[in-house]
């Protein structure tokens, strides 16, 4: 009877044991530390989401009206609003344009007729509280200087002939150019040719423009009621996004989008 209870004992312990065993091999989360796919968790970062006092800022102006759409730019036209705003929150800004000195981290401002074909140096200098743990070599001020180039409407740098591709072909590429009209106002005309891939031209208005952008807009037959964004990327590649018709001439339309990429050939 003894024998008996000890042999039952035995087989019970045995069957835990491998039961436990089992728990283990089964195991797969890898947030628990017993199991055998276990990653621990990373250190966090005591510097994370800190950096040093920085006077970068960035320069925007109105390209578009109706609504008001403010665009990046790197030149602008003379009487364009310009909008220059600090990149860090928290501290002490100190503007110089011109004349002018500036304490808060935006200004909207613009340059007046007649200064076409100069730069002008826009200056922001700041100062702040340093982390002297993270940053122990930052002394908690800093300036940048950044000249903005200011233009008339037919010296755009966009102005030229590009080779292009739509996204829907690209290997098959075609030429287009983008031609100012001498003497036009600032928001006045201009021709596109070849958007359409089959030679089509015409007289586009337009509709919002910074420098290295326009906004363009026809309703001529010719140029397939060409309409949409025109710009330079900051590497000087070519890229639009624009809405064509490619249904037949006529009061009924099937404006079809189109997005573009191409590099400059004149």
């Amino acid at each position: 009877m003894m024998m008996n209870k000890q042999f039952h004992l035995f087989f019970f312990l045995l069957l835990v044991v491998l039961s436990c065993s089992r728990c283990k091999e089964e195991c797969n989360d890898p947030t628990n530390p017993d199991c055998p796919n276990y990653i621990p968790p990373t250190p966090v970062d005591p510097c994370a989401g800190s950096s040093e006092v920085s006077a970068d800022f960035i320069v925007e102006a109105i390209v578009d009206i109706a609504p008001i759409q403010w665009r990046q730019v790197d030149g602008v036209y003379n009487t364009q609003q310009i909008r220059v705003t600090a990149q860090q929150e928290g501290l002490n800004y100190k503007w110089i344009i011109g004349a002018d000195t500036i304490y808060d981290a935006q200004y909207i401002f613009y340059f007046p007729q007649g200064s076409e074909g100069q730069s002008y140096p826009i200056k922001l200098i700041v100062s702040g509280t340093i982390d002297s743990v993270c940053f122990p070599n930052d002394n908690g001020m800093d300036t940048i200087i950044k000249y903005l180039p200011v233009v008339d409407s037919c010296y755009n740098p966009i102005i030229g002939a590009y080779r292009i591709a739509w996204d829907s072909a690209p290997l098959d590429s075609f030429d287009v150019e983008l031609i100012c009209m001498e003497g036009v106002f600032v928001y006045g005309d201009m021709t596109a040719t070849n958007f359409d891939r089959n030679g089509g031209s015409c007289v586009a208005s337009i509709s919002g423009l910074g420098y290295n952008y326009y906004k363009l807009y026809s309703d001529a037959i010719s140029c397939k009621r060409l309409r949409g964004e025109f710009w330079l990327n900051p590497d000087g590649s070519f890229e639009a996004d624009y809405q064509i018709n490619v249904g037949p001439p006529g009061p009924n339309v099937n404006m079809q989008p189109f997005h573009a990429k191409g590099r400059r050939i004149n």
